[in-house]
C-alpha cells in the first residue's frame, strides 16, 4: 500500500483542522494496530513530534509488524562542522531508544534551512555513516520548496515534499525527471493541506476568506464528478505516479478508515485548474498561529 501513517498528532495539537488536541497513547494505539492490519507499513515521524516516537516505541514492540519506520533529526543552525558527527549519532541513539528498535528505514534532516553551500558536503559525508553504521538504509531530507530540492538533490535516497490539489509545485515534468534520474524515492505530505482543503467554510478560519472562491470551485468540481474532497485528494494524489509513498496523519482510528477506503476510488481526473502558487496559502508556516 501506498499509504504511510503520519504521526505527528501523536506527540503535538497538530493541524489546523484538528479540534481535539492531541491523540490520546490508547488511540494512538488503535491507530497503528489498524495501519498494521491494513497493509501499511511506513511510519513517518521525528524526534521534535514531542513523545511521537516513545508512542510508536511502547505499540509496536509489543505487536508483531513490518513496519519501515522514517524519522527526521533536526540540526541546530549554530552547530560546528566537527560536532557533526557526534551530534548526529547522539541524536539517531536517543531515537532508536524511544523507538525501541536497533534501525530505522530512513532518517531525514527536519529543517532544510539549515544547509547552505558551504556545509552541505560535510553534513551529508556525515549523515551518510548513520547508512554505514547500519543504523538506517537511507538518508534525505524533509523539503518545502522546489528550490531547496535542486539543493540536495545530489545528496538524498529519500526526499519527502509537499503535494496537494492547490500545491502542485512538484508536478513538474521537469523535477520529475531530474527524481527519477537519481533514483530519489518519494514521500509526498499535506496532501489535505494540514486538512485546510477538506473544511467547509464555516470551518475554515477568517485568514482564509479571500480563497473562498478557489475552495468553492473544488467543491463544485467534486460534487460534479460525485466525489469526496477526500476521495478527490487521493484521486489527484495517486496521478501523481512519481510518488512512492503518501504520508497522511490521523486524529483517530475511523479517520484511518475512511482514509484507506477514499484511497481505494480511482477516478483519472485532471486537477491542474486547481493550482495556486501563493505562498501564503501553500505553505502552512506563513499561517498565522491557528489562523
Amino acid at each position: 500500500m501506498k499509504l504511510a501513517l503520519g504521526t505527528a498528532q501523536f506527540g503535538l495539537d497538530y493541524g489546523i483542522s484538528n479540534q481535539n488536541g492531541q491523540v490520546v497513547e490508547s488511540e494512538s494505539k488503535r491507530i497503528l494496530a489498524l495501519a498494521n492490519t491494513s497493509g501499511i507499513n511506513t511510519l513517518d515521524t521525528a524526534a521534535v513530534y514531542g513523545n511521537s516516537e516513545k508512542v510508536i516505541g511502547n505499540t509496536i514492540s509489543k505487536i508483531n509488524h513490518k513496519f519501515n519506520i522514517v524519522t527526521k533529526i533536526t540540526l541546530p543552525k549554530d552547530i560546528l562542522v566537527n560536532e557533526l558527527s557526534s551530534y548526529f549519532d547522539r541524536q539517531i541513539s536517543v531515537s532508536l531508544k524511544n523507538l525501541q528498535t536497533t534501525k530505522v528505514y530512513a532518517v531525514m534532516l527536519h529543517n532544510v534551512n539549515a544547509l547552505n553551500p558551504t556545509n552541505i558536503s560535510t553534513i551529508f559525508e556525515s549523515f551518510e555513516q548513520l547508512k554505514t553504521n547500519l543504523l538506517c538504509q537511507k538518508v534525505g531530507v524533509s523539503v518545502y520548496t522546489p528550490e531547496q530540492l535542486f539543493q540536495v538533490i545530489d545528496h538524498v535516497d529519500i526526499i519527502q515534499i509537499p503535494l496537494n490539489i492547490i500545491d502542485q509545485r512538484f508536478s513538474d515534468p521537469a523535477i520529475i525527471e531530474k527524481i527519477k534520474n537519481r533514483n530519489i524515492e518519494v514521500h509526498a505530505r499535506s496532501l489535505f493541506l494540514q486538512g485546510l482543503i477538506l473544511m467547509n467554510k464555516s470551518q475554515r478560519p477568517s485568514y482564509f476568506d479571500k480563497y473562498q472562491d478557489h475552495f468553492q470551485a473544488i467543491a463544485c468540481y467534486c460534487q460534479k464528478h460525485s466525489l469526496s474532497k477526500l476521495e478527490a485528494c487521493f484521486a489527484f494524489a495517486k496521478s501523481m505516479s512519481f510518488v512512492d509513498k503518501f504520508v497522511v496523519g490521523v486524529n483517530s482510528a475511523l479517520e484511518l478508515t475512511q482514509i484507506i477506503n477514499a484511497l481505494n476510488v480511482t477516478r483519472p481526473l485532471n486537477f491542474s485548474r486547481f493550482s495556486l502558487s501563493d505562498d501564503e496559502l501553500i505553505n502552512p508556516i506563513n499561517w498565522p498561529t491557528r489562523a
